[in-house]
């Protein structure tokens, strides 16, 4: 047989297809239309592969077990429920802890500002951060001829 590559042509919420790539035999090429997370949601197909687990059937008997099924889906809902709050009220926690640092980061940078002021008042840092800056402006200056005559090079 021939295994033939179809595309999914499930609709997303999106508006726009699936379009997720398959294969399936030359024989069930025809037949076949959505991919493998997808198959169960075909009517043709509702026994395959659906994340729909409710019994479709007429049968008193067989519509019982969805009542077991919904319960077990609404159970696991609240757990995830809870599971959510508590991982919100986790955050909310390390929001405020962190508000709290940039508080007190900002009174730190102006504690740090006024002695950088007052240390750059004395003559001898400030000629070292003079001397810093001039070292860095000529290494800048050095790089700017570099890339001057490289570029008049490449014009001729």
């Amino acid at each position: 047989m021939v295994e033939v590559v179809k595309r999914c042509s499930f609709p997303m919420l999106d508006g726009y297809k699936c379009n997720k790539p398959f294969k399936v035999s030359s024989v069930k090429a025809g037949v076949r239309k959505y991919c493998e997370e997808h198959h169960g949601n075909d009517v043709r197909n509702a026994h395959r592969y659906s994340e729909n687990k409710l019994v479709t059937s007429t049968n008193v008997h067989a519509q019982a077990g969805n009542d077991i099924v919904m319960r077990e889906w609404v159970m696991a809902k609240i757990k995830s429920e809870t599971q959510d709050e508590e991982r919100i009220r986790k955050l909310e926690r390390e929001i405020e802890r962190l508000q709290g640092q940039i508080k007190k980061s900002e009174s730190d940078k102006k504690i740090v500002s006024k002695i950088v002021r007052k240390e750059l008042k004395n003559p001898a840092h400030k000629d070292r951060v003079e001397g810093i800056v001039v070292k860095i402006l000529q290494s800048t200056n050095k790089r700017i001829k570099e890339i001057e005559t490289y570029l008049e090079r490449g014009e001729e």
